[in-house]
């Protein structure tokens, strides 16, 4: 989204996209979707056509490179055909914040994740494979050497465009870590806004049996829905008593790669003889979502360095035991260990805390209180309040 203070000093709101869609439409599902109502003069949209070279699909090989390229060549479209006063890019690639500069545009990024990091390099260094980092590169000392190099490269342009940047609001404190050594801005942390509301109804007290686990969230790579599988199998196989554990996966399916992955994970519940311990609910609704999370007892999440974690503070809402990954936000951010959660790293790790929660369900009430006090403070109005106090000096143009 970007900021325009008119001729008049009437403050504009102009959003540019990607999308086709007319803004009465997207005005309707954004009511439908979240219940507000933005249908006034004071937001335009400027439709872009560049968006394939911005798309990861683009650029088989060196994607982050051409992503690189691709956010100036969307920036430079974006301020040629409606200039603005100050910038705040949500997108998360910063190849066009000197351009903006340049531009006498004010440039504001709401950090989500940051795009190259040490922690990145770290594991290409130690041939660790991972979502990113395939396991035939791993394998390979010599193109794992000019993996890092390339890695290398763009952190010192990831970098250099933190010196365009006037101020950097970054989601978690893992975020801030990361982006604080990195870019030579002001950088602050603004939590993104978790409208827990309806999670919040959801009856705390649940049925203890059968023993229920829940996990949301995309099915991307990055998820790692395979650490909970086999976290569930080694739950079983060190306590048959527990075989009638049931895991819900839910998410959603963005594309046909992202429907090939769940037949994938379907395969290796398989594999691990767990296939009737899942259940699989793809591009659930709203309600839906709600009457899963109403069902269960225990929140599973796996990510390694989560950005921030909104599924954990929603299930956390919902008044569930919620075990997250032992780093990220859900670390730093989100859960205090035994006291409103728990954290775990590996697949034994998650196995044995689930065996200690599932046996002692009953004495985790406290927990689950505590967990939905602590999901209060990411809210709406928290996020609005804070974003207005960081930005309000920016508008006065």
């Amino acid at each position: 989204m970007k900021y325009l203070v008119s001729s008049q000093n009437q403050l504009k709101f102009v959003i540019y996209t990607t999308d086709t869609e007319a803004p009465e439409v997207i005005f309707q599902k954004t009511k439908e979707l979240f219940g507000i109502d933005l249908n006034n003069t004071n937001i335009l949209f400027c439709y872009l056509a560049r968006k394939k070279w911005m798309e990861a699909k683009t650029y088989p090989v060196l994607t982050l490179l051409g992503q690189f390229w691709g956010s100036f060549l969307v920036t430079e479209e974006a301020l040629r055909k409606f200039p603005v006063k100050v910038m705040i890019d949500t997108h998360g690639h910063p190849g066009g914040y000197f351009y903006a500069k340049l531009s006498g545009v004010k440039v504001v990024s709401y950090v989500h994740y940051p795009t190259i990091s040490l922690d990145m390099l770290q594991r290409v260094r130690e041939l660790r494979p991972s979502y990113n980092n395939a396991s035939r590169i791993a394998s390979s000392v010599s193109i794992s050497k000019a993996k890092v190099v390339y890695y290398y490269f763009l952190l010192q342009a990831y970098k250099a465009m933190g010196y365009f940047c006037d101020l950097a609001l970054c989601n978690s404190n893992w975020t801030f870590n990361h982006i604080n050594n990195t870019w030579k801005t002001h950088c602050e942390v603004l939590y993104p806004p978790c409208d827990i509301e309806a999670f919040l109804k959801i009856p705390i007290e649940k049925n203890p049996e059968p023993v229920k686990l829940i996990s949301v969230g995309q099915f991307r790579p990055e998820k790692d829905h395979e650490l909970q599988l086999q976290a569930l199998a080694k739950l079983i196989q060190s306590n048959h008593q527990l075989s009638n554990t049931k895991l819900l996966l839910v998410g959603s399916c963005r594309n046909q790669e992202d429907y090939q992955r769940v037949e994938s994970i379907k395969s290796l519940s398989s594999k691990l003889a767990i296939q009737d311990n899942v259940e699989f609910h793809l591009n659930v609704k709203f309600q839906e979502l709600l009457e899963l999370l109403g069902s269960a007892n225990v929140g599973l999440h796996s990510m390694w360095n989560e950005h921030f974690g909104i599924c954990v503070v929603e299930m956390m809402a919902a008044g569930l035991v919620t075990l997250a990954h032992n780093s990220g936000g859900p670390k730093y951010d989100i859960i205090t260990p035994e006291q409103n959660g728990f954290l775990a790293g590996s697949p034994e790790e998650y196995a044995e805390c689930l065996e200690k929660v599932i046996l002692n369900y009953s004495n985790y009430s406290g927990l689950r209180k505590a967990a939905r006090e602590r999901s209060k403070q990411f809210s709406e109005k928290a996020f609005g309040k804070g974003f207005t106090e960081h930005i309000k000096e920016f508008l006065k143009i």
